[in-house]
């Protein structure tokens, strides 16, 4: 379960456009996870656990 906060705040628009940045780089990499674990998943049938790299 994700439990999420969510908080306004002040900041430049500098650092907002970095904060923005910083999630486009984050949801990358989650959609290649997931397309690793899909892909993983057609091939074996299982799931990637926690352990398993």
């Amino acid at each position: 379960m994700y439990r999420t906060l969510k908080t306004r705040f002040r900041a430049k628009k500098e650092v907002i456009d970095k904060l923005f940045e910083c999630n486009r780089i984050s949801a990358e990499v989650w959609n290649e996870c997931l397309r690793l674990a899909k892909e993983h998943h057609l091939k074996t049938g299982k799931w990637i656990t926690k352990t398993e790299c």
